[in-house]
């Protein structure tokens, strides 16, 4: 649920780019391009161009390193429930995807040039309540892929105790003085089952990072559609509450206005904990340390990402008192 945040800076290497622009463009109804050119993207499995058409208009197109199926059921679903994807305007089985192009800058950008104003964060607070407005049954959750909407019904506190068991062997080898304040955290999750099982599963954009958030003249617009699923929300809040960190920033009390509610700060801070434990453990980093493609800037910043979050995670005693859960730490 972390996702996988822009990282690189310059576009991967894609399909043959001008026929397919040519053919989804053709396909879309669309005037030819008159200007094309790289934009940056998430650098990590696709590429991106932003095409100029003779008529003025912009699009986006981006392809995938592996051949995906074409996401217009997908796209009609995001559209029927009006939660401001950009339109989808042509797709192929081989993974080109022609979008419409949202102007403006990203919230990372934002928020390093210090334009985050209390507006901005209302906006996307906003942006971010009109998915999770699309709700469903409690005790599901799963992934919407381009053939299907696929559930599975389990109860969230008990996915949580899995998830959080499935960190052990990283926690044992690269944190061992945390490896006692594991069953302390499970004794939270318990503590606070009611609570945390009272939010109901929604809709989330799946990978919900700053770089994903363009800023426009009057709205935030959520990007880069390509995991989205049915979570809790407190998943999705928990990671873009991280992800907000790792960038120097916290989520304020104006994206909370714009969102529409507060949650639950003891149930919100243990989805972080455990998905910050989660996402310490899993493969992102090996692969990332392992792509020779990646640029001197994406190797730092994927070098400070980790040692902030490895910072955050030595907090854990003090998370828990904050928790008010009772631990004994092995000497």
């Amino acid at each position: 649920m972390r996702g996988r945040p822009a990282v690189a800076d310059q576009p991967r290497p894609g399909g043959p780019l001008n026929q397919a622009l040519g053919d989804l463009i053709a396909a879309a109804g669309l005037p030819a391009a008159a200007q094309v050119e790289p934009i940056g993207g998430d650098g990590l499995d696709n590429t991106l161009h932003l095409a100029v058409l003779a008529d003025g208009r912009k699009v986006v197109l981006r392809q995938h390193e592996h051949p995906r199926p074409s996401p217009r059921a997908m796209a009609e679903f995001l559209a029927a429930n009006q939660v401001g994807a950009p339109p989808l305007l042509a797709a192929n089985d081989r993974g080109d995807r022609l979008v419409a192009y949202v102007e403006g800058v990203t919230l990372a950008e934002a928020v390093r040039a210090g334009t985050a104003t209390d507006r901005v964060w209302q906006a996307v607070g906003r942006a971010l309540a009109a998915v999770h407005a699309v709700g469903f049954p409690a005790h599901l959750h799963g992934e919407l892929r381009p053939d299907g909407l696929r559930l599975t019904p389990a109860d969230p506190v008990e996915r949580l105790r899995a998830e959080l068991a499935a960190t052990q062997p990283w926690v044992r080898e690269h944190r061992p003085a945390l490896l006692p304040l594991l069953p302390a955290v499970d004794a939270a999750l318990l503590a606070h089952a009611e609570e945390l099982r009272a939010e109901r599963p929604c809709l989330v954009h799946g990978d919900v990072n700053l770089f994903n958030v363009i800023i426009g003249h009057d709205r935030a617009t959520l990007i880069d559609w390509d995991y989205p699923g049915v979570r809790q929300p407190l998943d999705e809040l928990s990671a873009f509450q991280e992800h907000a960190y790792l960038h120097g920033a916290e989520l304020p009390p104006a994206f909370w206005t714009g969102y529409g509610r507060t949650v639950p700060e003891n149930s919100l801070l243990l989805h972080r904990v455990v998905g910050c434990l989660g996402w310490l453990a899993g493969e992102d980093w090996a692969e990332w340390a392992a792509d020779e493609s990646l640029s001197a800037a994406a190797v730092t910043r994927v070098e400070l990402w980790r040692r902030r979050l490895l910072d955050w995670i030595d907090r854990l005693p003090e998370l828990l008192a904050h928790l008010d859960v009772r631990h004994s730490v092995s000497t």
